[in-house]
């Protein structure tokens, strides 16, 4: 029997100490306009290639090497993309095991915040910049992204509830996660960050949906609650065909190969996000290997 965590809802001590955390840093934000931005004005028209940079172990979590060693991980990885035409490159936190629900914890935002403070610098303006707190915080997500002036958050599900297995999940049990789109959006709007744009994960290869739904219905939630797109699971990205359909930019993700972009292009997605088709190991940026496949893609 799976335990329900009610995680559909932030509380209300934990919308507090985000929006406390926000204010402490506001002298850091970027002071541009707080408004509704939409993909194309962040990205562009043309098809988009995000880099998921999943960064080594953080502070508190088993097998962390010191700040010093992520911050020059980080640095290198980030010199190589530079260089190579990426569009954009989402810094993630898939190596803090067990997962967490909620990073409401002073160090850890403070290491993240730092953290994506450097990736904003050594992007030098060449690429996009944002975060995921895996799986689900796209609170503290938003709070870092706000802080850090970054650029846009993803996050692996936004409206549809998903089950998550201990083993599959690398959490501490397993549970059933509801997501709650419109209280994302109230708390954008209350942090003033509606100028991050929200890639939403939708119909993941890796979680199963408690209730198999229509993705057409999801797309148009996330898109009615503030999403700039739509990050769908490459096995189901198969299943629905052309993004012509939907009304909201649809990113394709989940174990993306070189093979995959030619069908990317040929069905009008607006492009993808991939990590470990860039990696030489885990962790470790291919400059290369990014070249080639953006060949294919441009």
């Amino acid at each position: 029997m799976k335990e329900y965590l009610p995680v559909e809802e932030i509380s209300e001590s934990q919308a507090k100490f985000y929006s406390k955390w926000v204010a402490e840093h506001k002298d850091l934000a970027s002071e541009e306009k707080d408004t509704n931005k939409i993909f194309d004005e962040v990205f562009g028209k043309d098809i988009v290639a995000i880099a998921g940079l999943r960064l080594l172990p953080a502070i508190g979590f088993e097998r962390h090497p010191s700040f010093e060693h992520v911050a020059q991980n980080l640095k290198e990885n980030l010199v190589k993309l530079r260089e190579t035409g990426i569009d954009g490159v989402v810094l993630e936190s898939y190596m803090d095991r067990p997962h967490r629900i909620f990073y409401d914890d002073k160090n850890l935002l403070d290491y993240y915040f730092n953290l994506a403070l450097i990736a904003k610098k050594e992007s030098e303006g060449k690429f996009r910049v944002g975060i995921n707190l895996i799986l689900f915080d796209i609170y503290g997500a938003l709070t870092i992204a706000k802080s850090a002036s970054l650029d846009f958050v993803a996050v692996d599900e936004f409206v549809d509830p998903i089950e998550c297995s201990k083993e599959e999940a690398n959490f501490d049990h397993s549970f059933i996660f509801k997501p709650n789109p419109a209280l994302v959006k109230d708390f954008q709007r209350n942090i003033d960050a509606k100028n991050i744009i929200i890639l939403a994960g939708s119909n993941s290869n890796y979680y199963p949906l408690v209730n198999p739904t229509n993705f057409e219905a999801s797309a148009q939630k996330a898109n009615l609650n503030s999403a700039a797109a739509v990050v769908l699971g490459k096995d189901n990205a198969h299943l629905h065909g052309s993004n012509n359909k939907f009304n909201i930019p649809i990113l394709v993700s989940g174990g993306i190969k070189c093979e995959d972009i030619e069908w990317i292009k040929k069905d009008n997605f607006r492009g993808f996000l991939a990590g470990s088709m860039f990696e030489e190991k885990l962790g470790v940026i291919d400059a290369k290997k990014v070249i080639d496949v953006l060949k294919v893609l441009k």
